[in-house]
């Protein structure tokens, strides 16, 4: 007996060693050449469930840890690092990069990925890494300069979106646009109220054989956007607050009031000008430099947050909030946009089955100034920007006493300080993917992609009746008021099986599927209800234009057949179908095909210097259902609109 109390004696003694023997290690991760911190680092005690990931400064904390355990220190494009805990109380970890880099990034293909050593089409592909950083007010920001072929032209405007020509025009008559994709759901609602900062990843798709998958919307090109996803982990919180200030950086020359005086009263000049003395007579004394009274300093301030763990313990979410404010070089212009991100990826039974969900809100505020440039370039040097006695808002006209000057200039100053033209767009997108892959055969795999994206706008344009740039009757101005509503909406029905196994020297990745997505929409304006005559040019107020909803069906599919990691040849088809057209004319196939040979691995295997070389040869055939205007949804019936009072054809002496 008296052992056995000895033996318990001795292992109460011992417990609080046993638990002195769990200890805690801090640490920081950086680059192995630059030094700098890595943020979101992966650290993982190998064989376990325990890990956590380094903050916005690279650094991280574990508990719980034990003698010889393994951390292990993983991040996207660098080597994974091992280091065996000795009780260590700090680490200093250094990721190297992974020279082989090209080969693990992910290209998004449509319907799938791949990686972009094994792309057989003409695909480009940006991650954070080489997007574009600093003043950045939109996605198209940053793809500028960015891929070969894709040319971006950036609206003068704040707020602006931009032209996105990828390997030039495509067609006459048709839209040239490329189709852009959102997380699997095409959008007709352009990018411009994307948040950059929720951006993950985008990929080109530049050639045919790589769009043809995106049948009768891609001959203008493809670009596949992913937003960036939740991760496991702590909570982590990340902030981020831009600033800059913008000046106009060169004014055209023109001519000084000085010498524009000079011009004018030299009698010289006015014998060999026929300048009418009248004109003479009505120059001033100002010195006004229409340019820079047009122009102003710009200030941008765009601030960030987002929160990036996981939620409940157990679901990778984050979410993010932004604000963008930028002034435009004009006097009046601005642009204003707030968004919010919200993403969920839940997996269940050890992967098996995975969710990804996304949602997300914009609302964008722009008011809009009318372009004066060609106005200022012409207005006399010699006039004042105001005048006291004017009674047109006290800005100087030219005027007969309370009536314009017929066909006269109109002060550019004035145009922008009396238009208040607004607008606001309330946009909410996003989509819930469902991803499982078969217990009972895991090479199976069938997804489901349901997106929805709807957006509300409504705006008024406004000028005094005592604007001289107003709407007039006999130089008398009236003013303006219209206003105007628009909704625009989609939805998206994606299914589609995959399947991918190797088999022998052979690797097999086939996908196949059916979408469904239809658009629908609807606009109000009211002309201009200052009008005297308004009422009875639009005895209902105004005018509403109801469109036909379209609605676009395809059945698709993408084989890609590799040997020996060395010989790749991708097929895809689809069977397009749009209500845009006649029965007859509504239906068009568009298969794809290409070849790839990794040379690399045949000739340059042991090169250091070339990290990727392929010869590849490509054949497919895409169209484009957007061949009009979008708000006449059905080219095919006839379309007719509701004339006006003053729409009358004339028989004879009579009016009807």
């Amino acid at each position: 007996m008296k052992t056995i109390y000895n033996k318990l004696l001795f292992l109460l003694l011992m417990l609080p060693f046993s638990v002195l023997a769990q200890s805690t290690v801090e640490g920081v991760v950086v680059d192995s050449k630059t030094k700098q911190p890595l943020p979101g680092v992966n650290v993982i005690v190998q064989g376990t469930q325990s890990g956590t990931s380094t903050d916005f400064d690279g650094k991280f904390k574990l508990a719980k840890l034990k003698k010889g355990d393994k951390l292990v220190f993983s991040f996207i494009g660098y080597k994974n690092e091992t280091i065996v805990f000795e009780n260590q109380k700090t680490l200093t970890v250094s990721l190297s990069e992974e020279s082989n880099l090209l080969q693990e990034v992910v290209v998004q293909v449509g319907y799938g990925a791949v990686k972009k050593k094994d792309a057989t089409g003409a695909v480009e592909v940006l991650t954070t890494k080489e997007m574009n950083k600093g003043y950045i007010s939109n996605v198209e920001g940053l793809l500028n300069g960015r891929a070969a072929g894709v040319v971006v032209t950036q609206g003068g405007s704040p707020g602006a979106g931009a032209a996105i020509r990828i390997r030039g025009e495509s067609s006459l008559y048709a839209n040239n646009d490329p189709l852009v994709v959102i997380d699997g759901v095409p959008t007709a609602n352009g990018i411009n109220s994307i948040n950059p900062n929720d951006i993950e990843t985008i990929s080109v798709l530049k050639d045919a054989s790589s769009t043809a998958i995106y049948g009768n919307r891609a001959s203008g090109g493809v670009i596949l956007i992913t937003t960036k996803k939740g991760a496991k982990g702590d909570l982590k919180v990340t902030a981020s607050t831009t600033f800059t200030v913008n000046t106009l950086a060169k004014k055209l020359n023109t001519t000084s009031a000085d010498d524009f005086r000079a011009f004018m009263t030299n009698p010289a000049n006015i014998a060999q000008y026929n300048i009418d003395p009248a004109r003479v007579a009505r120059l001033g004394t100002a010195s006004t430099d229409w340019q820079k009274e047009i122009y102003r300093r710009t200030d941008f301030v765009d601030n960030n947050f987002a929160f990036r763990g996981n939620l409940f313990g157990k679901v990778p979410a984050r979410l993010s909030l932004g604000n963008t404010y930028q002034e435009g070089l004009r006097l009046t212009d601005s642009y204003n946009r707030n968004t919010m991100s919200a993403n969920l990826s839940p997996s269940f039974f050890d992967d098996h089955l995975k969710f990804r969900v996304n949602a997300n809100f914009a609302n964008e505020g722009n008011r809009f100034a009318p372009g004066v440039e060609g106005t200022a370039l012409r207005f006399d040097p010699t006039q004042p920007v105001y005048d006291a006695s004017s009674p047109f808002g006290g800005f100087f006209e030219y005027r007969n006493g309370n009536t314009l000057t017929a066909n006269a200039t109109r002060n550019p100053v004035a145009t922008l300080l009396q238009t208040n033209n607004v607008g606001t767009n309330n946009r909410v997108f996003g989509n819930i993917e469902t991803d499982y892959k078969f217990h009972f055969f895991p090479a199976l795999r069938a997804i489901v992609n349901l997106g929805f994206d709807q957006q509300n706008g409504h705006g008024s344009n406004y000028m005094p009746s005592n604007a001289a740039s107003a709407p007039s009757n006999n130089n008398i101005p009236y003013g303006l008021m219209q206003n105007y509503t628009q909704l625009k909406r989609t939805k998206l029905f994606d299914s589609y099986f995959n399947y991918n196994k190797m088999h022998g020297d052979f690797n097999v990745d086939v996908t196949a599927g059916y979408s469904y997505q239809i658009y629908q929409g609807n606009s109000f304006d009211t002309s201009n209800t200052l009008q005297p005559a308004w009422s009875s040019l639009y005895p209902a107020g105004g005018t509403s234009y109801i469109d036909t909803p379209y609605v676009l069906i395809g059945y698709f599919g993408r084989s890609i057949l590799t040997y020996k990691n060395k010989l790749i040849f991708t097929a895809n088809f689809r069977r397009d179908g749009s209500s845009r057209f006649a029965k007859e004319h509504r239906w068009l196939n568009t298969p794809g095909f290409a070849l790839a040979w990794k040379v690399k691995e045949d000739f340059f295997k042991d090169n250091k210097t070339i990290t990727d070389l392929k010869l590849r040869i490509g054949y497919g055939v895409n169209g484009q259902q957007n061949v009009s205007d979008p708000s006449f949804r059905n080219y095919y019936l006839q379309q007719y609109a509701v004339g006006l009072n003053t729409n009358q054809y004339t028989f004879g002496n009579t009016s009807y």
